[in-house]
């Protein structure tokens, strides 16, 4: 939220650049509106290319007729800062400040009024702007004009009052304008950011894809290493007992036939059918022959799912088969060997969104939530499969509203079967600085506190798992800012439940959390209950 507030201004702004390309005024007017009703500064609309003839038309004839409020408004307008930056432009502004204000004794009509409200005008423009124009020497001599009773007399100021000076300055500005015409891109910006994200999408599409496909080819390429492997050290062992029977022989020790049968037995394993003792070079040509025919053995691939299919047959199902097929997705993944393989089984969930977490909503909000104990039982586990790995967090985060789903299940279930595997999810995307800022936003904190008071205080009987995952989960969450300051606010409960942690014998915290223990315990505010 605080990421947004520093950007909201400019988001806005990219916003009514594109409503006023579209022709959308009326939205833009009440988006300017509310804009100002909420205190915010003013939006500048950056104006294109393609409707900036008419704003070009406008400014030299406000330019000819002196009309500086319509000048500088559109003058502010199209070139929104750049005077800021750029020196060319920062000259050119001050010169048209002076053109507006000696206009009045130009014209000679209503001069003492006239002359007096541009020149009010100018000396607000230099007390604004003096800072920055005084790096520029020749700029200087214009700061006095004010004060000058009469300038068209003045030697400093008499050229500014020629035709000439005024036409060069109007060339000027028309050379700038037509320059600054072929500035802006043609198309708002958010037409820019949507048509680069889109852009993007389809990279990154291209690349889970191209993961994919090398994934596969990795997965047989590492069967076929293995198999390799297996005989390389088959052929080691052989060849060592082989050198030891050569030696033998040079020693007068005959070799036996068992030998000949057990080397034979081992190189073409169970393809080997025995040989003829009295028949010469029969167990080499056994050998040869199935050196021939022998071939690496392939293991099956998984096919792909139809996951459009898939997600169609478990909503549509019954219970039954909605079961079957939840706890088969989960035994595809935890049966594929750990690495590439288990990898390329989540990344095809993951690219097909199995989960509906791209969406805001998700069809598995429904078997989170369902009545049937079996249904949510067989879908927090394949959530926590999922969880086990980085990747499958990192996918889980993207859905607030299956997280909230977890949570109210973690709060609400009496069925062990359903909590605890729904509170290891949340312990495995804990480690996730902005889960831990949900978590908490949940008013996590608190239930943690209670059910910990109760396993360690009232004595509670869970097993194993709910404790050490539910303190794990806890010591997560105080490692944020958030954590600790919810820490604060229950400062008697923390300081109790943490010399607890202590004292009981929970593996995984006495091991892996002491010392942050120890940090929250020395906290000042947490000392003083």
């Amino acid at each position: 939220m605080a990421d947004y507030m520093t950007y909201e201004t400019e988001l806005n702004e990219i916003v009514g650049e594109y409503l006023h390309a579209n022709g959308y005024e009326a939205t833009l007017c009440s988006l300017q509106t509310e804009n100002e009703e909420k205190g915010l500064p003013p939006m500048e609309v950056v104006h294109h290319s393609g409707f900036f003839f008419n704003e070009k038309k406008d400014l030299l004839l406000s330019y000819s007729s002196g009309d500086w409020e319509t000048f500088f408004s559109i003058w502010n307008t199209l070139i929104p800062n750049l005077s800021d930056s750029d020196t060319a432009v920062q000259q050119l502004e001050f010169y048209l400040q002076i053109h507006f204000a000696i206009f009045p004794l130009r014209t000679a009509t209503e001069v003492e009024d006239g002359v007096g409200i541009t020149m009010k005008r100018f000396k607000i423009y230099l007390a604004t702007h003096g800072a920055e124009l005084s790096h520029h020497p020749e700029l200087l001599p214009f700061f006095a004009l004010p004060s000058v009773q009469n300038p068209s007399s003045h030697p400093t100021f008499q050229k500014l009052f020629t035709n000439s000076w005024m036409c060069d300055l109007r060339t000027k500005l028309k050379t700038f304008l037509e320059k600054f015409e072929k500035c802006p891109s043609d198309e708002p910006r958010l037409l820019v950011l949507y048509q680069k994200t889109m852009k993007q999408n389809k990279r990154d599409s291209l690349v889970e894809r191209g993961s994919l496909v090398s994934g596969t080819v990795h997965e047989t390429q590492c069967r076929r290493y293995a198999q390799l492997l297996a005989n390389y050290q088959t052929l080691l062992g052989i060849t060592a007992d082989l050198v030891d029977s050569l030696e033998g022989a040079l020693r007068g020790r005959p070799v036996s036939p068992d030998f000949i049968e057990g080397i034979c037995s081992r190189f073409m394993g169970p393809n080997y059918s025995g040989f003829d003792i009295c028949r010469p070079s029969s167990a080499a040509e056994c050998i040869r022959a199935s050196i021939a025919s022998m071939s690496l053995e392939k293991e099956p691939v998984d096919v792909p799912l139809d996951i459009k299919r898939l997600k169609e047959d478990l909503v549509g199902s019954e219970e039954c088969q909605r079961v079957f097929l939840l706890q088969a997705l989960r035994w595809r993944l935890l049966r594929a060997k750990f690495g590439q393989p288990r990898d390329s089984v989540l990344h095809e969930y993951i690219f097909h969104d199995l989960l509906d977490c791209n969406l805001e909503v998700s069809f598995m909000e429904g078997f989170l939530g369902s009545s049937s104990s079996r249904t949510q039982q067989a879908t927090i586990r394949l959530f926590n499969s999922i969880a086990a790995q980085h990747l499958g967090q990192r996918y889980l985060a993207r859905s607030p509203a299956l997280l909230g789903a977890i949570v109210k299940i973690v709060k609400s279930e009496e069925d062990a079967l359903i909590q605890e595997p729904a509170l290891g999810v949340l312990q495995k995307l804990s480690m996730m600085r902005s889960i831990q800022s949900f978590l908490i936003g949940a008013d996590t904190m608190h239930w943690l506190l209670d059910i910990l008071h109760h396993i360690y205080a009232d004595g509670e009987s869970l097993s194993v798992y709910m404790q050490e995952v539910a303190a794990s989960l806890f010591m997560n969450l105080c490692k944020c800012t958030a954590g600790k300051r919810a820490c604060v606010d229950n400062a008697r409960s923390v300081l109790r439940i943490l010399t607890d942690l202590l004292s009981h014998d929970v593996p995984d915290v006495s091991d892996e959390y002491q010392s942050q223990i120890q940090e929250l315990i020395s906290m000042q505010a947490v000392l003083v209950i």
